[in-house]
């Protein structure tokens, strides 16, 4: 039977890369994107490579909101399998813990974090109700170590999405659901995808960082997401997959600042 996946984000970036290859493997696709655009522009590249998308407009960070996607795809499709949460949004203006606005603060777990839950809690019951489905969480690098240019927000909410993702494998274990987390350092550009790839003037820095010498491709991403959304991965719930070419979680230590 064909499965039905839901991926948030994935208008661009790694979100539209996880959305694709899903396609490619024979999944139905529902893409989720807040842009209509960037979801339809999703949807047409997948249909090209002759797989099943659908697009679905929506601001995951409103409960609401959460509710009436989730409840189209269960109306349309009468079940959902997969649930990718790769939402999540770039700090504006990264800066110390002093530095940090509590507005962009607010913004940042809301958009990262916050999405998280309330996908999951909307999507999680009909899982139960089969006694079966895949969640899947995108973490990052700043879960563990300190990454100057994204800021203590971006850390903060990251993290989280980590210890979340433990506390929904325990308790939806028993229900035959699995839940676990994918965690990438920064990802090479692809095409005009920018969404989640690392900018220029961060690339040098990044690199110099990572043992493996270059930054992560978006199928090696990818990749570690269609494993955990598999059969082979049936036994595993909880964990977090490290997509990170070496880093140990040293992170890269910034230069002293003045503290207020």
């Amino acid at each position: 039977m064909r499965k039905v996946a839901m991926v948030t984000g994935a208008g661009r970036g790694l979100g539209a890369s996880i959305a694709r290859s899903l396609a490619d493997g024979g999944a139905r696709v529902f893409v989720n994107d807040i842009d209509r655009d960037l979801a339809a522009r999703t949807v047409s590249e997948i249909e090209e490579r002759g797989g099943e998308a659908i697009a679905l407009t929506g601001d995951v960070s409103s409960s609401v909101s959460v509710d009436e996607l989730v409840g189209h795809v269960i109306d349309r499709e009468g079940r959902i399998d997969w649930l990718v949460n790769n939402v999540a949004s770039y700090v504006r203006h990264a800066g110390s813990f002093w530095e940090t606005d509590p507005e962009e603060w607010e913004r940042i777990l809301r958009l990262t974090l916050t999405t998280t839950f309330l996908c999951s809690r909307a999507a999680a019951p009909h899982m139960v109700q089969r006694q079966s489905g895949r969640i899947v969480n995108i973490a990052s690098q700043a879960a563990f170590s300190y990454v100057p240019w994204q800021g203590p927000h971006y850390h903060a909410a990251k993290a989280g999405v980590v210890h979340l993702t433990r506390t929904m494998a325990v308790e939806l274990a028993p229900h035959g659901v699995t839940v676990n987390a994918m965690s990438p350092t920064a990802i090479e550009r692809e095409g005009d995808h920018e969404g989640s790839a690392v900018r220029d003037a961060e690339r040098g820095a990044i690199i110099d960082h990572i043992p493996l010498g270059r930054l992560a491709r978006a199928e090696e991403a990818v990749a570690a997401v269609a494993f955990l959304l598999s059969d082979q991965a049936s036994f595993v719930t909880g964990e977090t997959l490290v997509v990170n070419g070496g880093v140990l979680g040293y992170g890269i230590r910034p230069p002293g600042g003045p503290v207020p």
